[in-house]
């Protein structure tokens, strides 16, 4: 059911500029952004696991952080897959009520992207603590000393995590503005 229906369904009277933000949501969730974002998203879990294949064993000073690079992407690439298939079946399949049949394919692959979601946050936690603990002691000249580590990979690390903050506050940020939105429009 679209959003700008749902709201007209339980009675309540929408303002211009609601529906037509609901409107625009509905657009963007069955349009092909979906798959030009995870597309995006994509180019950094394949460069973090081709880094981290090419440079296992050039960071001496924390061994997990080219394992991480590769576990990273390969799990990014999953996670990225699995909604591009859900955004093509759910515009595809889902594109009218009455042909929605997939609707249970497309929560079983919620759950699974769910469930992606949760190991992904956790790894994300555990890389943090992997890169973020050497950031003083780290250097990138001497490859014989215990604390060097590959600029690229150290970097590639850093800036992976730092990307998954940075779209995670956003979703927050996102997520809090739908649940205003929907709260203005309770109140009208």
């Amino acid at each position: 059911m679209h959003l700008p229906n749902i709201l007209k369904s339980k009675g309540r009277r929408t303002t211009k500029a609601a529906a037509l933000i609901a409107t625009q949501l509905n657009i963007l969730y069955h349009g092909c952004i979906v798959i030009i974002v995870m597309s995006v998203l994509s180019s950094l879990s394949i460069a973090a696991l081709v880094i981290g294949f090419i440079k296992q064993g050039e960071c001496p000073i924390q061994a997990w952080i080219p394992r991480w690079l590769i576990i990273f992407g390969s799990v990014g690439l999953g996670w990225c897959a699995l909604f591009i298939l859900m955004a093509i079946v759910k515009m595809s399949c889902c594109h009218r009520e009455e042909h929605c049949r997939a609707e249970n394919c497309f929560m079983t692959g919620f759950c699974f992207l769910l469930i992606v979601f949760v190991f992904f946050f956790s790894w994300m936690i555990a890389g943090s603590v992997w890169v973020f603990t050497v950031r003083t002691r780290v250097q990138f000249e001497y490859p014989s000393d215990a604390n060097y580590c590959q600029k690229l990979v150290y970097n590639m690390a850093f800036g992976c995590i730092l990307t998954q903050y940075g779209i995670i506050g956003l979703a927050l940020c996102l997520t809090a503005c739908c649940f205003a939105l929907v709260k203005i429009c309770d109140r009208d």
